[in-house]
C-alpha cells in the first residue's frame, strides 16, 4: 500500500485491491500523505529534476538513466503514466543497483565452500554445507546491509533465513 500510494496509484485501484470503498481509500491516502509528507516532496523533486533534462530522464543511485519524453506530452494520461514511471525508476532502479552490488560483494566475500544459486526479486539464495551456515548468514547480512551506506541515510535491513529444503523457503 505504501508503494502503491508513493507511485501514484489512484483511490479506485487501492479500494479494489484492499476490499474497501473508494471513499475509504481516499481517506487512507489522505492520512498517509499527512503522516509522510516528505514522500510527495521527494516525488516533486524527482519530477522537477527529470524535466530539467532534454529529453527528460531520471537516474538511479548508480546513474542509470531512463528517458521519459512522455513527461512533456500534451496528453494528461501520458504525462501521468510517465510520472509514475519516472518515480518508479528512481526507487526500483536504485533497488536493482543495490542488489547487483550486493551480489558482487557476496561473491567476493563468500568462501569457496559456498555458492550463490539465484536471485528472487530482492533475495539471494545461497547454498553452503551445514557447518558453515552461521558464518554464511553473517557474510550475506553484512554484504546486503552495508551496500547502500554510500547513498542512503536509512539502514538497509537484511532478513536472512536458513532452510534445508526449497519448500521451507517461504
Amino acid at each position: 500500500l505504501v508503494l502503491a500510494i508513493a507511485y501514484g496509484i489512484g483511490p479506485a485501484a487501492i479500494a479494489e485491491s484492499n476490499d474497501m470503498t473508494k471513499t475509504q481509500a481516499q481517506e487512507l491516502m489522505s492520512f498517509f500523505r499527512k503522516q509522510f509528507p516528505r514522500i510527495d516532496r521527494h516525488k516533486r523533486v524527482v519530477l522537477s529534476s527529470a524535466l530539467k533534462h532534454i529529453p527528460p530522464y531520471t537516474e538511479t543511485v548508480l546513474g542509470r538513466r531512463r528517458y521519459l519524453p512522455g513527461l512533456k506530452s500534451r496528453d494528461e494520461a501520458t504525462v501521468a503514466y510517465s510520472q509514475r514511471q519516472a518515480y518508479n525508476h528512481v526507487i526500483q532502479g536504485s533497488a536493482a543497483d543495490v542488489m547487483k552490488l550486493a551480489l558482487v560483494r557476496i561473491r567476493k566475500m563468500l568462501p569457496d565452500y559456498g555458492r550463490m544459486l539465484l536471485t528472487v526479486h530482492d533475495e539471494i539464495v545461497t547454498e553452503v554445507p551445514h557447518q558453515y551456515v552461521d558464518e554464511t548468514v553473517e557474510i550475506v547480512r553484512q554484504a546486503m546491509e552495508s551496500v547502500g551506506d554510500r547513498w542512503f541515510s536509512v539502514p538497509l535491513v537484511a532478513d536472512v533465513k536458513v532452510a534445508d529444503r526449497w519448500g521451507q523457503c517461504k
